[in-house]
């Protein structure tokens, strides 16, 4: 449990710390956790209907509990700091990318278990079908966390290169893991659609997905999507 018992803080301490080898250390615990749900096809699948984790007893249940407690905790703005470049800290970009693929493959997550409930209606269905409280919540941090400006400030600082995974180097990683990240929330919230649409960024985001390189398999994606 990341969270659990104070152990979220605890590691969300690590990320934080200026020390990269540290920083990384709390990074690849929490990569760990949840990348299987990333690189595993299985982990990609969609969800049957009303899937509650907690009823999972397979390695990929633990995957996705552990993702609901990223998403709600500490951990999820420490995450953010990593990848977030400012002019106090340059993290390596090896670090930046094992933060961005965790949380893409924490969103992703949080995402396919939103629509197992959601029924087409994002938040409004969750509520109406009665979704477990520690996934509403987690889709709530993500949107009140700024994990969207996140995506699209990723997406933006390699605007002149492709977003396709042709390349597979950790800046194409992080590109990917950023339209991971916003087409999983988009895709079991309607607060996240709203907060896009009030960017005015989806036509340049509709012109980035018609790039050709969108089209070439996914390097970072099990499912090779």
């Amino acid at each position: 449990d990341p969270q659990g018992s104070g152990c979220g803080a605890s590691v969300s301490q690590l990320l934080l710390s200026a020390d990269n080898s540290v920083a990384t250390m709390g990074c690849n615990f929490l990569a760990s956790l949840v990348l299987p749900l990333l690189v595993d096809p299985q982990g990609c699948a969609t969800l049957p209907s009303q899937y509650d984790c907690r009823n999972d007893q397979s390695g990929l249940g633990a995957c996705r509990e552990a993702a609901l407690e990223i998403a709600s905790g500490s951990c999820l703005p420490a995450l953010e700091s990593l990848v977030r470049e400012n002019g106090r800290t340059s993290r390596p970009i090896e670090l930046r990318k094992t933060a961005m693929e965790t949380l893409a493959a924490t969103v992703l997550a949080v995402g396919e278990m939103g629509k197992s409930w959601a029924n087409g209606k994002y938040e409004e269905g969750m509520e109406k079908y009665g979704a477990p409280a520690t996934l509403t919540r987690a889709i709530t941090c993500l949107n009140e966390e700024g994990l969207i400006d996140v995506a699209l400030d990723v997406l933006k600082s390699s605007s002149a290169q492709s977003l396709g995974s042709s390349n597979d180097t950790p800046a194409a990683r992080i590109r990917e893991s950023g339209g991971i990240v916003l087409g999983s929330l988009t895709s079991c919230s309607a607060e996240a659609i709203l907060e896009l649409h009030s960017r005015q960024v989806l036509a340049s985001l509709v012109l980035a997905a018609n790039d050709p390189s969108m089209t070439s398999p996914s390097t970072l994606r099990g499912d090779a999507a």
